[in-house]
């Protein structure tokens, strides 16, 4: 079954196609072993804005941290007074 049979051209492309393939792993792997400080701290930077900062907590603020309307003014709080957390 000759049809089957790879053409010299065609081995040709492939060996040249896994060569640049291995080339090209090979440059990232040593861009992030020289680089891999500043990716692990770009990873936390992404991190903490996805998930929240340490410290600054979640829920409900106090009456006095909740900002001026258009007017300057306070803005009412939703809940009555009586509301606890």
């Amino acid at each position: 079954m000759a049809w089957m049979r790879p053409t010299p051209l065609s081995v040709t492309k492939a060996r040249v196609a896994a060569v640049a393939n291995e080339v090209k792993k090979d440059k990232i792997m040593e861009w992030l072993s020289e680089n891999w400080v500043w990716v692990l701290f770009g990873g936390g930077f992404i991190a903490m804005h996805m998930f929240g900062h340490g410290g600054h907590g979640r829920g409900g603020h106090r009456e006095e941290e909740k900002p001026a309307g258009k007017d300057g003014k306070p803005r009412p709080s939703k809940q009555g007074s009586d509301h606890q957390h």
